[in-house]
């Protein structure tokens, strides 16, 4: 799982590795994880180049 340049959500399959139940609980601490930086740290030209949380 990784973060691309423009903030997408990357998950590789490791066959094998990842069991139905892992994949769900990697899946919803990741977008937790993207949540938080989007609402706290990316900068919004709609908001003046502040954050949700800030305003």
């Amino acid at each position: 799982m990784a973060f691309d340049l423009e903030h997408r959500l990357v998950f590789s399959v490791v066959p094998g590795k990842r069991t139905a139940e892992k994949v769900e609980a990697l899946f919803e601490d990741s977008l937790s994880a993207y949540f938080r930086f989007y609402c706290h740290e990316r900068m919004h030209q709609a908001l003046d180049y502040r954050t949700p949380a800030s305003v």
